[in-house]
């Protein structure tokens, strides 16, 4: 692994990326010509590498990252995952096109729940 690099953390604005392809985006992303996203620092991982539908992230889970059990939490890599698949997608995008996900606002609570025994095994 390569050590983390030196970011501007941000939210890339319209006039930054106007007329870049998905992975023009990315590349400028890498080099340092527009902000890496905010979430890149808070949770220790960076994109460094773009292809044609392929991009690789690498990251360094720290103690901030670790469950009650002591182990990096499963949503760190899940994020991982997320972020490389989400952004080998957008590799292959023509210039002007953009993908839209859920968008929560910053500011909006999300709630996540089960239900009694929702976790618990079950009797083939």
């Amino acid at each position: 692994m390569t050590s983390p690099p030196s970011f501007t953390y941000g939210v890339a604005t319209s006039a930054d990326i106007a007329g870049m392809t998905g992975r023009q985006m990315l590349e400028a992303m890498v080099a340092g010509k527009i902000p890496a996203p905010p979430i890149s620092q808070t949770l220790s991982f960076w994109l460094v590498d773009v292809g044609d539908g392929s991009c690789i992230f690498e990251g360094d889970p720290g103690a901030q990252l670790l469950n009650p059990l002591g182990g990096v939490h499963g949503g760190w890599a899940l994020t991982l995952i997320d972020s490389a698949t989400g952004c080998a997608a957008h590799t292959l995008l023509p210039a002007g096109v953009a993908t839209r996900p859920w968008r929560p606002k910053p500011t909006s609570h999300v709630r996540s729940e089960t239900t009694p025994g929702a976790c618990a095994p079950k009797a083939a």
